[in-house]
């Protein structure tokens, strides 16, 4: 075990202690935190006061397996921190089927009661999102222009090449030529291919750098007839990819709920109007 955690089972037996006689919480911590010893320690630490406690435990403890006599509850409702009061009385006033009361941190022993509603609800909203994200994983996507494309023909692919980086996902952007030996687009007649190769690939990045960055050198052929470039998005662009889909996700899962709900409640009147029809039909047969 190592220093500070032997210190911090010390302060620990030692707020014990001093609750014991009835001391307020203001004066406990001024007793421990005026022992230089401790202090020394703890000065050195780079612990919050209410971080979880995964050092001293392999897990969380909750409810009876939380091993404090005495413990201080943190509202739900404005997080604040209540006195220090046996941790029986706690588990006394709620339900261990509705509510889960677990340790969030032992020196000084503070604990946070739980909704297990909320928390199902949590733990299904964490698994669409990693879901969601999983689904969107960042592809690359691979574009191919010719140098002989009419303007029309390049403003279409560069618009492709935009749609790409706003979805999200790598670009790798090749220009090449349609066939060996061909001659440059129409709007270029009379100049020489490199001229229109550096126009045209001044009109792609010009525009695209606005989107986003190169993720490495470009690769030029030999004879200059191939350019390959690549972009990586900007992350804001990425991120609101990551939104977007989230956000579908969580439409999707309340239309989804909300058609559930529309069964439910057919399938509730259904029975209710079977129940009173059958109760009529008896009530007809004197049955009742």
């Amino acid at each position: 075990m190592t220093l500070h955690c032997l210190t911090r089972c010390a302060a620990t037996a030692l707020r014990q202690q001093l609750v014991s006689t009835g001391r307020s919480p203001q004066a406990i911590q001024t007793s421990v935190r005026a022992l230089p010893w401790i202090n020394n320690v703890q000065a050195n630490s780079t612990s919050r006061p209410f971080a979880t406690t995964s050092r001293l435990f392999s897990a969380r403890p909750t409810n009876g397996d939380i091993p404090f006599e005495t413990v201080q509850l943190v509202s739900s409702a404005d997080n604040t921190l209540g006195p220090p009061e046996p941790l029986r009385d706690i588990l006394s006033r709620f339900s261990t089927k509705t509510h889960t009361i677990s340790l969030v941190s032992s020196s000084p022993p503070i604990v946070r009661v739980h909704a297990k509603s909320e928390l199902q609800k949590a733990d299904r909203v964490a698994k669409d999102k990693a879901k969601v994200r999983r689904k969107t994983k960042q592809e690359t996507s691979e574009l191919q222009v010719t140098w002989e494309s009419a303007m029309g023909d390049l403003q279409h692919k560069l618009n492709q090449a935009k749609h790409m980086l706003m979805h999200g996902d790598r670009l790798d952007l090749v220009f090449t030529s349609r066939a060996k030996n061909a001659s440059p687009a129409p709007q270029y007649e009379g100049k020489k291919l490199k001229k229109a190769q550096e126009t045209i690939l001044g009109m792609f990045t010009t525009e695209l750098e606005q989107l986003a960055t190169k993720r490495k050198e470009d690769v030029v052929a030999s004879n200059g007839a191939m350019v390959t470039m690549y972009y990586e998005p900007h992350s804001d662009l990425r991120q609101q990819a990551l939104d977007k889909a989230e956000e579908a996700a969580e439409q999707k899962a309340k239309e989804k709920q909300a058609k559930k709900e529309e069964r439910r409640i057919k399938e509730e009147e259904r029975r209710r109007k079977a129940q009173l029809e059958e109760e009529e039909r008896r009530r007809k047969l004197g049955i009742l």
